[in-house]
């Protein structure tokens, strides 16, 4: 039998991804004396959970492909993936025209070498720079065979692409994948 998916604990984290790149704004237009001392190292924080969040749901979500191939259930997870991507843009390779795929979306989000953190200026009032915020996008860097590749990713659509993908998974393909367990 594959890992257990907790299904309820992938929406979770989905949410809190969601919620990271719609916040941002918001918290940062906090006056400063109301943010706490967490602030200060905003930038830090703000990669740790994005870092922390992305790695997990794509691991999940990989290991969920890969599992139900495994184990003999036939799933058109191409078909799956494009239905799951509907109307969104999860993001680009360098260089590269074609829509990304979640799958290799998954992969480049857990072989990055390097992550940055797109960040947006906000201005005060009077129109002045007054802090940055996260935009809700990031680059990723890596290699495959001394090949270099860059990958520009819409964090919030490729949240919800990872979110609809689970619920394409119909309840009987659920079933058969635990069948044998106990």
């Amino acid at each position: 039998m594959p890992h257990a998916f907790d299904e309820v604990g992938f929406h979770e984290r989905v949410f809190v991804l969601r919620h990271l790149c719609h916040g941002s704004r918001g918290l940062c237009t906090t006056k400063p004396d109301d943010k706490g001392d967490d602030c200060k190292d905003y930038r830090q924080w703000m990669k740790t959970l994005v870092s922390d969040h992305l790695i997990n749901l794509s691991i999940k979500c990989r290991i969920l492909q890969d599992s139900f191939g495994g184990a003999g259930i036939p799933l058109d997870f191409e078909k799956i993936d494009k239905e799951s991507r509907h109307g969104l843009d999860i993001g680009r390779i360098k260089g590269d025209s074609s829509p990304l795929c979640l799958r290799e979306a998954c992969n480049k989000v857990i072989h990055a070498t390097e992550t940055r953190l797109i960040w947006c200026d906000m201005a005060d009032a009077g129109g002045h720079k007054d802090q940055e915020c996260w935009s809700g996008d990031l680059v990723l860097l890596g290699s495959r065979h001394d090949n270099p590749w860059e990958v520009y990713l819409h964090v919030d659509d490729f949240a919800i692409a990872m979110a609809r993908m689970v619920d394409l998974i119909d309840d009987v393909s659920w079933e058969r994948l635990y069948a044998g367990d106990v």
